[in-house]
């Protein structure tokens, strides 16, 4: 989808809501798992164009969808989130109930 994407140095980290369990039901929640990848690229000027040029490409091959927004708008989603700042970056850990548990995963995702 991405020419030299799978040859690019890059830094993958699990996301917030990755290795979710409920405790009270005693029950996984294998769909919350997902990642982050932090692609190290030449030109930070770039950014914004690539990342536009990224999720274009995954709709392109089928790997888009919409949802809807909090106030009812039509929101374009992909592989990548376009719609987020490039300097904005979220980390810490989900916020949970008590029977809600986060369960990390050690050595090289799968």
């Amino acid at each position: 989808m991405v020419p030299g994407l799978k040859r690019a140095a890059r830094v993958t980290r699990a996301s917030t809501s990755t290795g979710l369990f409920n405790r009270g039901a005693n029950e996984r929640f294998d769909s919350s798992g997902g990642e982050h990848n932090y692609i190290l690229v030449k030109d930070g000027a770039d950014i914004d164009r690539a990342t536009q040029a990224f999720h274009a490409r995954a709709w392109l091959h089928g790997f888009g969808w919409k949802v809807l927004g909090a106030v009812g708008q039509v929101l374009d989603r992909s592989l990548i989130d376009a719609s987020v700042p490039r300097a904005s970056v979220s980390r810490g850990h989900p916020r949970s109930s008590r029977h809600l548990l986060r369960i990390l995963r050690s050595g090289p995702a799968g």
